[in-house]
């Protein structure tokens, strides 16, 4: 899926799409969900997400909150870091809410 904002892009990877699709809030029992967006950046035009970590058992969550362990993530975002030779990188951070239609 990609989105152009005049002469830059911002891509996320079907892989993406799909686990953001399978932590969609569709029960009421759902907790929240979140994570964070890593990926790659080309000539500052082109901004590639092509990995998102996933909830953990270090997180907590609720219906209505979740709350990402820092020193988990780090560990997740120096792994990334690592093992792409210094390519992938920290973009930010995802995650859910128990509504229909997401708004601000």
């Amino acid at each position: 899926m990609e989105y152009k904002f005049g002469d830059k892009s911002l891509i996320f990877t079907p892989d993406v799409i799909k686990t953001f699709d399978s932590y969609r809030q569709i029960k009421p029992y759902q907790h929240e969900s979140g994570g964070i967006l890593l990926g790659r950046i080309y000539d500052h035009e082109k901004i590639v997400i092509e990995q998102i970590s996933t909830p953990t058992s270090e997180d907590k969550s609720g219906r209505y909150f979740f709350e990402r362990s820092v020193k988990k993530a780090q560990r997740i975002v120096n792994q990334a870091w690592w093992e792409s030779g210094g390519e992938i990188r920290y973009l930010g951070e995802w995650h859910t809410h128990p509504e229909a239609t997401p708004n601000f």
